[in-house]
């Protein structure tokens, strides 16, 4: 009997941080989505002025919902995210986001007309395209992440790559890229569009949800089911000696660090859209130790991380994560002492003072169980991380 063997690669990305601001263009994002963060840091990266409105905050999600259903676009349902108006336009479900974001700054000068919203996006085609995009759905699907839609223009991208491996018949990422990537190789024979997915999937079994986070042995796991990325592209080809190589990308990549807990989620999780409403970042203005949650002429612009460990809609408290690493902070406050982000939690405010449940009027700046909390969502830190609760005066407490 003939023995086959498979292997799969997996690669981990580092969250970059992001700014924003402006006022000609609007952009209605909602928490854990790949393509808002994709359209900020696009922005950014054009200087293009714009003002970010994030649906956790229902005052702009009702505001969000007004201008779709005024467009006279809108055929009812739900939309892909995000939405962007551009000087009264009101833009949603923009399948070729790339292609339109480059557009803008033409749409602003009025030498140009939007990128059509179906540009980019295209079922993906019958036999090994539809298999392995379909098998890649069920497993989203169970883990409550969005489906994703098939890309020509990635699976070109990543045919291109297992044209190259075949021809090279070894088995390795390629560096840089601006995709996720899963690789799967099979001795023998062609596999269907199932087979790579299933192997990826499979490693389910080595992954601790109490402890989220990349890892060599899951790290097709997690890109397979994570939530922020929206649009697949594969490619196979077999090398002389018969080895058959399957290249996967994934635009936006999974696996970044810090947002595993609101991306990779267990089996059985509500869909992503449904529990994504929370913010997972604030603005903050500072100058030295002093910090203000308004804009301030001279203070600098900082993005604050909020890890959502509480995504209930009610009774939700935030509090600080400490540590005396400067590396990867936000801003310091004093005494060595540096804030690396937000924790929501379950519980209710005393004045200005987050308590958690089961906390009240009790200190848990020493508490081993925060500790570890922090540590989860704060890796930089190097497990040199508290918490402390006094964070009101962020959300207008006293």
């Amino acid at each position: 009997m003939k023995h086959l063997l498979a292997f799969a690669l997996s690669i981990a990305f580092v969250a970059p941080i992001l700014a924003d601001g402006g006022t000609d263009v609007t952009v209605y994002t909602m928490p854990g989505c790949g393509r808002c963060s994709f359209t900020i840091s696009e922005l950014n990266k054009q200087r293009v002025p714009f003002t970010e409105r994030s649906t956790s905050d229902p005052a702009a999600k009702r505001a969000m919902w007004d201008l779709i259903g005024a467009s006279g676009k809108h055929a009812g349902g739900g939309v892909s995210m995000p939405v962007i108006v551009v000087k009264g336009a009101v833009h949603f479900s923009i399948a070729d986001l790339r292609a339109f974001v480059a557009s803008i700054p033409s749409l602003l000068s009025g030498s140009s007309t939007p990128a059509k919203p179906d540009g980019g996006k295209a079922a993906a085609p019958d036999g090994f395209a539809r298999e392995i995009t379909d098998r890649h759905n069920h497993f989203r699907k169970m883990h409550g992440a969005p489906a994703l839609s098939w890309s020509p223009a990635i699976n070109a991208y990543a045919q291109e790559w297992a044209d190259r491996l075949a021809r090279e018949d070894r088995m390795y990422h390629r560096s840089p890229n601006k995709y996720g990537e899963n690789i799967y190789w099979i001795s023998g024979g062609r596999p269907g569009g199932a087979s790579p997915v299933n192997s990826w999937y499979a490693e389910i079994k080595d992954y601790d949800f109490r402890r989220p986070g990349f890892s060599m042995g899951t790290g097709h796991f997690t890109q397979v089911v994570w939530a922020g990325s929206t649009e697949l592209g594969c490619g196979t080809a077999t090398s002389r000696r018969g080895g058959t190589y399957v290249v996967c990308n994934y635009n936006p990549p999974g696996n970044y660090a810090g947002r595993f807990p609101a991306n990779v989620r267990p089996a059985g999780s509500a869909p992503a859209q449904e529990t994504a409403a929370l913010p997972t970042f604030m603005n903050v203005w500072t100058y030295g130790n002093a910090v203000v949650n308004r804009p301030y002429p001279g203070w600098a612009q900082k993005r604050l991380p909020i890890a959502n460990h509480y995504t209930g809609a009610e009774n939700g408290v935030y509090v600080a994560v400490y540590s005396r690493t400067a590396a990867a902070s936000v801003y310091p406050v004093g005494g060595g002492i540096h804030v690396m982000g937000l924790i929501r939690l379950k519980g209710t405010w005393n004045g200005r003072i987050a308590e958690p449940d089961g906390w009240a009027g009790r200190d848990i700046s020493a508490a081993r169980e925060f500790k570890r909390l922090a540590g989860q969502y704060y890796q930089s830190c190097g497990g040199d991380c508290w918490v402390g609760g006094d964070t009101g005066g962020f959300f207008g407490k006293r």
